[in-house]
């Protein structure tokens, strides 16, 4: 019913939208080979980046609770 409520012209431009998702996703699939395993790889490294982030996290926790524990001294005083 919403089709056919459109004007010709946005119609055209309904179908003409149409058309592109459909060129797009097609094109997309056919790329997904070539691309598909360089995001794999990556995504693997950053998982097996993690242990080695530990270090860095747990200081930057460490330095966010001191400047807390400093402001709320502050604001006690």
């Amino acid at each position: 019913q919403a089709l056919a409520d459109m004007t010709p012209a946005a119609r055209g431009t309904f179908n003409a939208f149409l058309s592109l998702r459909k060129a797009f996703t097609a094109w997309s699939r056919s790329l997904q080979p070539a691309n598909m395993p360089i995001f794999t790889r990556a995504l693997n490294g950053m998982k097996n980046s993690l242990p080695g982030l530990t270090p860095l996290v747990l200081g930057a926790a460490r330095g966010i609770k001191t400047l807390q524990d400093r402001v709320s001294a502050g604001f006690k005083s």
